[in-house]
């Protein structure tokens, strides 16, 4: 499903060297992305990068056949390795510091279960659920990943059974007590302070199945829209504060 972002407040729209070196440099200096070249190394077309503005809790550096995000989540390093370099076939990392995938991801599963579940809405506005083969409860408010799930599209698995989430190349979870199996990955904009830097979490969707430019269009409408309605608030003498309350619906 494309979605539309009519109705806003505005209507602008606004290696060369050692591999191992290089991924040593990412994840102890965090500083600065590599754009060296490997004469032996095709380039591989990523679309386009993605520079995170606002969150604090993850960075985003590229190589050229691959990309790294720093995630401060878990204070793990994901190495993502496009899948037609030389590199997906013979490179592969688990330790307590790094992990690699293979990206584009045709085959991913979502943590819905826990109170940290999931937000689905950040890989449906990438229109990445196709590639969701795999959730841990149906008790979602997308309904378009319930009807692929009623199709047989997706199945229900369970976050503790390993050999259930092996079979994804990557796990999407917010619970960072969860086994940290090779595949996990560790992915929590609550975290975050402020909504801006929640809502640009979907760039860190974004880099694993290379739509930095689907992501940077999102992030960028969001935050226009954001930036527009508190401008129009701040000069406002409001007598009275909204109260806010969070609650869910269990229909059993």
């Amino acid at each position: 499903m494309s979605p539309s972002y009519s109705g806003m407040c505005v209507t602008r729209r606004c290696l060369s060297g050692s591999f191992l070196l290089l991924v040593m440099i990412v994840m102890w200096l965090g500083k600065k992305s590599s754009h060296c070249v490997d004469a032996a190394t095709p380039t591989v077309n990523v679309g386009n990068i993605s520079l995170v503005e606002d969150a604090s809790l993850f960075r985003i550096y590229y190589g050229q056949t691959f990309k790294v995000i720093k995630n401060g989540v878990d204070g793990k390093s994901y190495l993502l390795i496009q899948n037609n370099s030389r590199m997906a076939i013979r490179t592969k990392y688990c330790t307590q510091r790094i992990k690699s995938f293979v990206i584009p991801l045709s085959a991913y599963a979502l943590d819905t279960a826990s109170f940290l579940a999931i937000p689905v809405s950040f890989f449906e506005l990438l229109g990445l659920l196709g590639t969701c083969k795999g959730f841990t409860s149906a008790a979602v408010a997308s309904k378009c990943l319930v009807q692929l799930y009623d199709a047989g599209g997706v199945k229900m698995v369970n976050r503790s059974d390993s050999q259930q989430l092996s079979q994804f190349q990557a796990f999407f979870t917010g619970n960072t007590d969860q086994t940290q199996a090779c595949n996990i990955a560790n992915f929590l904009p609550s975290a975050e302070d402020y909504p801006l830097q929640r809502a640009e979490w979907i760039k860190y969707v974004g880099v694993f199945a290379n739509l930095e430019v689907r992501a940077n269009q999102v992030y960028d409408a969001v935050k226009e829209n954001y930036m527009c309605l508190a401008t129009r608030m701040s000069g406002k003498n409001i007598s009275f504060k909204p109260v806010v309350a969070w609650m869910a619906y269990d229909n059993n």
